[in-house]
C-alpha cells in the first residue's frame, strides 16, 4: 500500500486540480484558500497565464493586498517580461503596507533578470537590504543558491560577491 493512501490521500494530479478548481467555482468557505493553492500549482507546473487567470480575480477582490500584487508581477514576468511586470511592481512599491517592501524589491529584480535588465536588476538587488524592516539574509537566497549575496547587487556596488561566499564558507 502507498503512504498516501495511508495517510487518507487518494487521486492524482488531475484530480486534485479538478477539485481545486472546482472549489474555487462553487466554494463558500474555502474558495481563497484554493485560490492560491491553485496559484502556486500552476505557477509550479509552468502554466502561467491559467495562474494569471486566477490571480486576476484574487487580485480584484483583494486590491490592496501587497503579496498578490508580487505574485501578479512574477506571473507576467515569466510569461512576457516588459512593462506590464514593471507597472504592477511599480505598484506594489507605492502601495500602504510596506512591511514586505524588501520581497517586492527582491521578486522585482528577478523579474528585471528575465528581462535581462542586470542594471536595473542590481539595483533592486542592492536595495533589498536598505529597505525598512528588511529580513535578514533575503539577498542571501539570490535563486536559492546560498552562494553569499547576488553577483548582480555586488556588481552594482563594486564588490567581490565571491570573497564573501568563500569566507562564509569558511
Amino acid at each position: 500500500m502507498r503512504r498516501r493512501a495511508l495517510a487518507g490521500i487518494r487521486g492524482g494530479k488531475k484530480k486534485g486540480i479538478a477539485e481545486l478548481e472546482e472549489l474555487v467555482a462553487k466554494g463558500q468557505y474555502n474558495r481563497d484558500d484554493a485560490r492560491a493553492v491553485l496559484i502556486a500549482f500552476y505557477r509550479f507546473e509552468s502554466r502561467p497565464q491559467q495562474a494569471l487567470d486566477v490571480l486576476k480575480v484574487y487580485s480584484a477582490r483583494y486590491p490592496e493586498n501587497v503579496l498578490r500584487k508580487i505574485e501578479m508581477g512574477s506571473t507576467l514576468a515569466q510569461m512576457r517580461p516588459g512593462a506590464e511586470a514593471r507597472a504592477v511592481f511599480e505598484e506594489a512599491l507605492q502601495a500602504k503596507d510596506q512591511r514586505v517592501r524588501d520581497l517586492v524589491l527582491y521578486q522585482y529584480g528577478e523579474a528585471l533578470v528575465l528581462e535581462k535588465d542586470f542594471k536595473g536588476a542590481a539595483e533592486r538587488f542592492a536595495a533589498v537590504e536598505r529597505a525598512p524592516g528588511a529580513e535578514a539574509g533575503l539577498w542571501w537566497h539570490r535563486r536559492g543558491h546560498g552562494r553569499g549575496r547576488s553577483g548582480l547587487a555586488n556588481a552594482a556596488q563594486g564588490r567581490d560577491g565571491g570573497a564573501r561566499a568563500r569566507s562564509c564558507r569558511s
